[in-house]
């Protein structure tokens, strides 16, 4: 876009400053709010743009219009005027307004207060032409930055006729300070200075008397002057507004025709360059005029013509002057507008204003511009994570185009994925498919196709198998190390870690990672994959070290998405060892809320929630909650509503309020892996946790069956991030019920769990509601982290179940399985049981063991596998 678009109002040359408006707007400076309303040309923009000037503010300016009417470039233009005069800041205003799918206009507000409060020094806010803004959004948060201001703003507001805002109560609390036409007039003394200040005879009385007659409008009065300098032998009586149509044509009058089919032409323009009007006169050959010739000729003419003061060379003519002279030019507007439009909208795009090329383009239905000019961007685009310019610009597209172009079907299923709405990627694949004449499209959009299906039944399906198939199908078709090739191999190595385990995954991701450019995104998505594996192999340990790696060079990147991740990857697993130390991971990730999808953006949330009610911090564990509720309603999707139910339930469950989780059961509904993934909150094992905390036995029974579901549906995907939670619900089931031995065996096997995990915050989760459990829990049983976190007391046999290194050097991987299970108690049938082997092959490792070991029985097993 324009991004220094009309930031400041333009300025013409020879303007008469108005102490007495300066006085006024100082007045109403001990004020929060100015309210500047007038109709055009009374001289508003000009009056505030000199008295701001003296202010020691920092001063922002916006101009209004068309582009500004929606809530999200409003607050992005607001943004980048407060820039201008401060450095950085409003990264939290711009992520929470940038996804129109429903955002909280109050968390807009609030975060925007914080953000200018942060500034410190004093702010001006100046925005212009107000009367262009009808989107509702703008107009509440308008109302709430006036009702509650930050306190070190001041707002200016400039506008052709009041807002729709509650200005009463303003009024009425002396919040707000009015300036209207009446006080904007000309006097005859400021008339009688604006002529003293130009070439004019001041003994032409004959003149001031028709200048004051004009009623004090101080654009009348200059287009009068204007036409009296063009011929000061025929004065014309002009009379306020009414005479201005004949008033522009005597001005135009003076003009050569080749002059004012130029001016028609520019016209057409909200604004140009000399380089601009260079190409439209040349291609309509309506004049043999430079662009910059009839810009230093109207300029010389001082006939409305402004240049930007912010970007230089850019310029434009008053409004109401432009106005007056499309209705002397309409006749030729039809004609030309097509292509004035198209030639324009192409300027633009090689010069780098793609949301403007793309918004003449739609302006006169161009449908095959602007979808050329999307599908030629896209990616370089969507490489920068920016997918909600490409949202924007394919939603000003009729339907019927968009569902009749196979680029856009595409570009759409990739902006679904990137906001986690994977439901609505099957009706785009059924629609691409049904243009047919695949065969005809370029090797990349095969590709891409064939990465979606393969995303499709990842994660939609979950069907790994198959949808590695359609993976590795485009791999071969299109070799890609930006976006498509890093989004795909993300998806290879989870297919792989789910279909053949994490030694295939990684040693795929190994391969990648060496061969890859550093810092593109293949090669960071080879880093973001390993971390993914690993927690999905519930080895945290290597998750951690392969999650620092990635939080370096992630870090280092120009990839905000990259960097969104790596605080929640680290967060994710910080958040299992149990400490606070997530918190500041996932509130990091929670700033980059538009380079997050839905589903993880709403998991750090309810992550940060859950933290603070660990760590028994119940206001912020409260406040937290109603931020997260709040975002998986605007979001409009169930499934994420779910998710902030299932944080809530775990909430109350820590808080001791039971009764308030029993109250609403969470759904029970047919799970597929994927689902439940390596995320912090999954709503179907919540529902497990509430029904075996606090329900009766039959309903812990029929849950307990529920885990053993779960346990082998993701086992078979090579699923273990969620085994010691399981496991430990599993062993707080068996003893709600009383079968004191089953309990105890799934605990034991919850602290091998934690032995690789580390996983703290599952027993201290459990510790917190339902601490009756670990009353019972024989100390040998838990682990040595949580005994010491707990203050429980260690007797001299108390194992700490880590297995130590020299052990893993005497012992083979089955032996050490079978050792710890001994060590913790358990008799040769249940250990076969546990592990799905003979009893009699037990006896036999055992026996292996003992030896390798020099010990004679299980106790003395049991004593030397000091596993601390």
């Amino acid at each position: 876009m324009l991004e220094a678009k009309r930031i400041n109002p333009f300025q013409t040359p020879n303007i008469l400053e108005r102490p007495r408006i300066i006085e006024l707007l100082d007045r109403g400076a001990a004020k929060p709010f100015i309210l500047v309303s007038a109709p055009a040309g009374f001289g508003k923009s000009v009056a505030v743009r000199h008295w701001s000037k003296q202010q020691k503010k920092s001063t922002a300016w916006v101009t209004l219009g068309a582009p500004h009417n929606n809530l999200k470039s409003f607050v992005s233009f607001l943004v980048a005027a407060f820039r201008q005069t401060n450095s950085g800041g409003f990264q939290k205003t711009l992520a929470l307004s940038r996804n129109r799918n429903g955002r909280s206009l109050s968390d807009i507000v609030d975060v925007l207060s914080h953000e200018i409060n942060a500034l410190g020094k004093a702010q001006l806010l100046v925005l212009d032409d107000y009367h262009n803004i009808q989107d509702p959004g703008v107009h509440f948060l308008m109302q709430s930055l006036l009702e509650h201001p930050p306190g070190n703003l001041k707002i200016v507001l400039i506008t052709r006729s009041d807002p729709p805002l509650r200005l009463s109560g303003l009024r009425l609390y002396d919040r707000l300070f009015d300036i209207s036409k009446e006080d904007l007039r000309f006097t005859a003394g400021e008339v009688g200075l604006l002529l003293e200040t130009g070439t004019f005879n001041r003994a032409d009385y004959k003149l001031k008397d028709a200048l004051v007659d004009a009623g004090g409008w101080i654009l009348g009065i200059k287009m009068m002057l204007s036409a009296y300098s063009l011929n000061p032998n025929e004065l014309t009586k002009y009379r306020r507004e009414a005479d201005m149509e004949y008033l522009v044509g005597e001005l135009c009058g003076e003009l050569s025709s080749e002059y004012f089919d130029a001016l028609c032409l520019s016209t057409l323009l909200e604004s140009f360059t000399a380089e601009l009007l260079d190409v439209l006169f040349e291609a309509t050959q309506k004049t043999k005029i430079r662009g910059s010739a009839f810009i230093e000729e109207f300029m010389r003419l001082d006939l409305f013509l402004m240049e930007d003061e912010v970007e230089k060379g850019w310029f434009r003519f008053q409004n109401l002057f432009r106005k007056l002279i499309r209705s002397q030019c309409r006749h030729e507007e039809s004609a030309q507008k097509m292509q004035v439009f198209s030639l324009t909208s192409k300027w633009l795009e090689r010069n780098g204003y793609l949301n403007e090329a793309i918004e003449y383009a739609v302006a006169v239905g161009n449908w095959e511009l602007a979808v050329a000019q999307v599908s030629t961007h896209r990616v370089r685009i969507f490489e920068k994570g920016e997918w909600w310019r490409i949202d924007s610009w394919i939603q000003k597209l009729p339907v019927d185009i968009i569902h009749g172009n196979q680029i856009l079907l595409l570009s759409l299923m990739w902006i679904n994925e990137f906001t986690w709405k994977i439901w609505e990627i099957p009706k785009l694949l059924i629609r691409f498919e049904n243009l047919g004449n695949k065969k005809g499209l370029a090797p990349r959009y095969q590709a891409e196709y064939e990465a979606h299906l393969g995303h499709h039944y990842l994660f939609y399906q979950s069907d790994p198998s198959t949808a590695l198939d359609y993976l590795e199908t485009s791999k071969s078709r299109f070799q890609d190390t930006g976006m498509l090739g890093g989004t795909r191999e993300l998806c290879i190595g989870i297919a792989r870690q789910m279909t053949e385990g994490k030694e295939q995954a990684l040693e795929g991701l190994d391969i990648l990672e060496k061969n890859s450019p550093s810092q593109s995104p293949v090669y960071l998505r080879s880093l973001m994959t390993k971390v993914f594996v690993q927690l999905l192999s519930a080895d945290f340990k290597k998750a951690q070290w392969e999650s620092n790696r990635f939080y370096v060079d992630a870090g280092n990147s120009s990839y905000p998405s990259f960097r969104a991740w790596s605080h929640y990857l680290a967060g994710n697993i910080d958040f299992q060892y149990g400490g606070n130390a997530a918190l500041k991971h996932f509130e990091d990730a929670a700033e980059y809320e538009d380079s997050l999808n839905n589903r993880i953006l709403i998991d750090a949330l309810a992550a940060i929630a859950l933290t603070f009610a660990m760590d028994n911090d119940e206001f912020n564990a409260w406040r937290s909650l109603e931020k997260l509720k709040n975002k998986a309603v605007q979001f409009k999707d169930p499934y994420l509503a779910l998710v902030a139910k299932s944080a809530e339930k775990r909430i109350q469950l820590i808080y001791g309020k039971a009764d308030m989780a029993l109250n609403t059961p969470l759904p029970e509904y047919e799970s597929q892996a994927m689902e439940m993934f390596c995320l912090v909150d999954v709503p179907k094992i919540t529902g497990i946790r509430v029904a075996v905390s606090k329900g009766g036995h039959k309903e812990i029974r029929h849950n307990l069956k529920r885990i053993e579901g779960l346990l082998k549906l993701l086992h078979l995907a090579h699923n273990f991030y969620h085994d010691t939670d399981l496991y430990l619900l599993r062993a707080l089931g068996n003893f709600r019920i009383g079968k004191l031995k089953k309990a105890q065996k799934w605990l034991a096997q919850a602290s091998l769990s934690y032995s690789s995990t580390q996983n703290l915050r599952a027993f201290n989760e459990i510790s917190m509601s339902n601490p009756e459990f670990y009353a019972w829990a024989p100390a040998s049983h838990l682990p040595y982290g949580f005994n010491k976190r707990q203050g429980i007391p260690m007797g001299e046999d108390h194992k700490a179940y880590i297995v130590a290194p020299d052990l893993k050097s005497r012992l083979t991987k089955r032996e050490l399985e079978i050792a710890r299970l001994v060590a913790l108690g358990l008799r040769n049938k249940e250990v076969s049981e546990d592990l799905n082997i003979r009893e009699v092959t037990v006896k036999t490792h055992l026996t292996n063991i003992f030896q390798k070991l020099g010990v004679q029985n299980r106790t003395a097993l049991a004593r030397m596998t000091d596993f601390h």
